[in-house]
Formats: C-alpha cells, sequence, structure tokens
C-alpha cells in the first residue's frame, strides 16, 4: 500500500506507521532500502 508522505511523496506503508512528520517510514527506507523508494536526502 502507498500513502502520502508529508513531503507529499508516494511512500511505502508495509511497515510501522509514520508520524504526521513521516519519520518512522524514513527511518525504514533507510535501514531498508527499497528499489522503488530511494531514500530521502536530507
Amino acid at each position: 500500500m502507498r500513502g502520502p508522505a508529508a513531503d507529499g511523496r508516494p511512500v511505502l506503508t508495509d511497515g510501522p506507521i509514520a508520524d504526521e512528520s513521516g519519520r518512522e517510514i524514513r527511518a525504514a527506507a533507510f535501514d531498508n532500502p527499497i528499489p522503488e523508494l530511494p531514500p530521502a536526502s536530507g
């Protein structure tokens, strides 16, 4: 499933639910990089 992130980018919500800031999803992306979703630079 995909959901709008805080940045407005489509993110995968297969893992833990992200807070309003979307930190959880971002942190998960760094630990488990997904080919479809490149890690956010920042």
